[in-house]
């Protein structure tokens, strides 16, 4: 309804256009320290600086049943400077208490199954 509110109106678009089209949300994490991922998140692309620590991305502790998240190296320095992620307490990710992202240019897609169960695939660089 328009009621002359162009803020809302704008809100409530963008709100119905999201929806429809099953935008999901992503962000670009430009830090070296941990990350700790959110059940919200769908996308993180990693946009480090070359020679940065080896990272660690902690998956969110409450996933959805079939939630994906996807990971990605933005700067290409992932072979030199991994990122390890790691799964809440208690779950495993492919079999393993933790799985080293280390591939430039690569992207991941990790997958909650349920039953404290992750699977990963890594998509070509």
């Amino acid at each position: 309804v328009d009621d002359g509110n162009v803020t809302t109106l704008t809100a409530n678009l963008t709100s119905a256009i999201s929806t429809a089209s099953n935008i999901k949300p992503g962000r670009i994490v430009t830090s070296s320290a941990a990350l700790n991922m959110l059940a919200t998140d769908y996308a993180i692309g990693y946009n480090r600086t070359a020679g940065v620590a080896a990272g660690i991305c902690n998956l969110p502790g409450s996933p959805t049943l079939n939630q994906e998240f996807r990971i990605g190296d933005l700067a290409g320095n992932f072979n030199a400077d991994p990122v390890t992620l790691t799964p809440p307490g208690g779950h495993s990710i492919a079999g393993a208490a933790t799985w080293v992202l280390n591939v430039n240019r690569g992207v991941w897609i990790v997958h909650y199954y349920g039953s404290s169960i992750w699977d990963i695939a890594r998509c070509a660089s």
